[in-house]
């Protein structure tokens, strides 16, 4: 037998489990609603703010988020705790930086 011969197999690379928890069973998408002002809102009314921002973190992190800007519906590329990022790619592409409101919209 040749010496450079694979005796055992690598280890596989296993990535970090993210588990669903009790309080997400069975929730598809959440859908926030983009106001022009770069803020994100519960309602499409654009008047109801989210109780905690983590929320909507945590629905970036499962890969549950989707943004509604009133037009299109987008899906979050990049994102922090404080800010989630898009691209509208409905004619030239652009990146849009959306954060989480604490109050609601004043110009509707």
């Amino acid at each position: 037998m040749s010496t450079d011969v694979i005796k055992s197999a690598p280890r596989p690379v296993v990535p970090e489990s993210i588990y669903e928890k009790a309080k997400d069973f069975h929730v598809r998408k959440y859908i926030m609603y983009g106001h022009t002002d770069g803020k994100l809102y519960a309602t499409a009314d654009h008047r109801t703010v989210v109780a905690k921002a983590e929320d909507v973190f945590n629905a970036a992190l499962y890969g549950t988020l989707v943004i509604f800007d009133g037009t299109n519906y987008l899906c979050p590329i990049q994102f922090s705790e404080t800010e989630i990022k898009t691209i509208d790619v409905s004619s030239t592409p652009a990146a849009k930086t959306w954060t989480v409101a604490t109050e609601p919209a004043t110009d509707i």
